[in-house]
């Protein structure tokens, strides 16, 4: 996560009570970056990521996803005679969606297998991008709750930085939940019937020839 921030300044009336703004501004992005195509693991190193994951048996593909987050604050800050008050006046959040689809490098390229195993794949991309806008509207929320309250210290750095982690905190807390949820999604995508089409769209030769490679 990265994160930087500003400072703007209150006045004397502020330092009296120390709330934080009434309504706060709280812009959440999103963006994905291109999907990463690999095929350099083996299918045993495959099979070994996803273990427990799913029904047993080799693993011919595996999508890995990341969500990075870059957040920066304007903070609204009000010197003291016992401290520093600062709030959040506003907060911009980006989250970046970053994809790798894994091969096994055993696939031939093209072949039928090779081909069923993308489209497996493509199943928990597209799972992928139809949750970010739910880590979206998570972020947004938490970010919100937390630009609700003020934090006060000895010195406007002190205090800005326990307000900034207060804010990540909460995001890595969403994230976390969400990660966890998604996890759970994505693995009703990996059944042993969704891995029978495979058998039954590709020749059994063609099959047999690639386990006996492995």
């Amino acid at each position: 996560m990265f994160a930087c921030w500003a400072i703007l300044w209150g006045g004397a009336a502020e330092a009296a009570t120390c709330t934080p703004p009434k309504n706060p501004q709280i812009v959440v992005t999103t963006k994905e970056t291109p999907i990463r195509e690999d095929r350099s693991r083996s299918i045993a190193a495959l099979t070994k990521r996803m273990a427990g994951q799913g029904p047993d048996g080799p693993a011919l593909g595996l999508t890995y996803s990341r969500l990075g987050t870059e957040i920066s604050y304007a903070i609204r800050a009000v010197p003291g005679g016992q401290g520093s008050c600062v709030t959040f006046d506003r907060i911009d959040a980006e989250i970046t969606l970053n994809l790798i689809v894994y091969l096994a490098s055993e696939l031939t390229v093209g072949s039928c297998i090779d081909q069923e195993a993308w489209r497996h794949e493509q199943k928990h991309v597209a799972l992928e991008r139809k949750l970010l806008p739910v880590a979206k509207q998570r972020v947004a929320k938490a970010l919100a709750d937390v630009a609700k309250r003020a934090e006060t210290g000895a010195t406007i750095e002190a205090a800005g930085n326990n307000l900034q982690k207060r804010a990540r905190d909460a995001v890595d807390k969403v994230l976390n939940a969400f990660a966890a949820e998604k996890k759970a999604e994505q693995l009703k995508y990996d059944t042993i019937a969704e891995y029978q089409k495979l058998s039954k769209a590709c020749s059994p030769d063609e099959i047999r020839r690639l386990l006996n490679s492995n």
